[in-house]
């Protein structure tokens, strides 16, 4: 037997083996998924975002649902860095329109966000980004007391 057949059966082999190995880790991925689907079938929306999210978040964003009516605008501020918590709270509170308006830490100076800041919608959002901390909202005005505050 020579060198070539000898490599060719050796990769073969690893190939094989290789093949064997991922298609166990597949089937072990999908078994779990299916027993995920079959444990949360039936579930409802609620449920689904307290067993993702905790249910202190579920429980801020039905708050500001019911706050804020469906056809109204919010403003949105962003208090993570890089989290994507706007994306998820603006995803929950649709079709509320989102009106974003920055990091909580780039609005440095009062007086430029008090004139930057839209006017004619009375409900401020601020997304935190660890799920400890839930969305919360603000009229206005007292959004502007915190601020003026820091």
């Amino acid at each position: 037997m020579g060198f070539r057949p000898a490599l060719a059966t050796l990769a073969l082999a690893l190939f094989c083996l290789h093949l064997a190995a991922s298609a166990l880790w597949m089937l072990r991925l999908s078994a779990g998924s299916a027993l995920l689907a079959v444990r949360t079938y039936g579930e409802t929306l609620e449920a689904k975002q307290a067993r993702l999210f905790g249910p202190a978040y579920t429980g801020a964003v039905a708050a500001i649902r019911r706050t804020i009516p469906e056809n109204a605008p919010y403003l949105l501020v962003d208090a993570g860095a890089d989290s994507g918590a706007i994306f998820w709270v603006r995803f929950d509170l649709a079709p509320r329109r989102a009106i974003l308006v920055g990091k909580l830490d780039d609005l440095r100076r009062f007086e430029r966000l008090k004139k930057h800041l839209p006017t004619g919608v009375p409900w401020v959002v601020i997304a935190h980004p660890t799920p400890d901390r839930p969305p919360v909202v603000l009229d206005r005005f007292r959004f502007l007391q915190e601020f003026a505050r820091r």
